[in-house]
């Protein structure tokens, strides 16, 4: 059927569509046999299923390779036909489809652009998220440690402040980020890395405040 599809280009793809999903079923038919072959407990079962697998895996190597001559030709005649068709036009015709390929083109295009900058713009959304969540709680790790001083004054420009309740470290982002929940979800991360908040080993990093409220 794709070998003597003349157009247009919708049909042809609409076949390219239905091939893919036949050429998909086979080799989801294979990956079942196969299964099957490996679970097989008889030696000469799964030596003939196994020559089965391989006798299939040839005909879906041939399939491939005959559906993408297919297209090939079929591509090739729709283009030889439609570019005879445009030169049997008046010249005032062949300008005003011309025009409106480019237009669809153009449309196209735009459309393709818009969905990768789109893409793009969430994938960078996510990975400010992830950035930002990953900052917090390095930063929560070395306020626990007692090493944050130096590295809070080289990200954010300022002296850091060893009197400063984690508790409200960040809170108001945390209540900003997840709602009515961002305290207790706050307070969660605290007793996760410190369930007793009064018991520090070593130095206390904080002498005059508790690491949770």
């Amino acid at each position: 059927d794709i070998q003597q599809c003349t157009g247009p280009l919708e049909l042809l793809n609409e076949l390219n569509a239905e091939g893919r999903a036949k050429i998909a079923a086979l080799k989801l038919s294979i990956d079942k046999l196969v299964s099957v072959a490996e679970r097989e407990s008889s030696e000469k079962k799964k030596a003939e299923l196994l020559a089965e697998v391989d006798t299939y895996k040839q005909q879906l190597s041939t399939s491939l390779a005959a559906f993408r001559k297919a297209n090939v030709v079929s591509v090739c005649v729709i283009d030889k036909l439609a570019k005879e068709e445009l030169l049997s036009m008046p010249e005032e015709q062949q300008a005003a489809v011309r025009r409106r390929h480019d237009k669809q083109n153009l449309a196209n295009t735009s459309n393709q652009l818009s969905d990768k900058l789109l893409s793009i713009s969430r994938h960078l959304a996510e990975t400010t998220q992830k950035s930002a969540d990953t900052l917090d709680t390095l930063i929560l790790l070395l306020i626990v440690a007692g090493s944050a001083a130096p590295w809070v004054e080289i990200l954010f420009g300022k002296q850091a402040d060893y009197n400063y309740q984690p508790s409200n470290y960040k809170n108001q982002q945390y209540r900003r980020r997840h709602g009515k929940g961002g305290k207790e979800r706050w307070k969660d991360i605290c007793r996760t890395i410190n369930p007793d908040p009064y018991a520090f080993p070593g130095r206390a990093p904080y002498p005059s405040a508790p690491i949770c409220p």
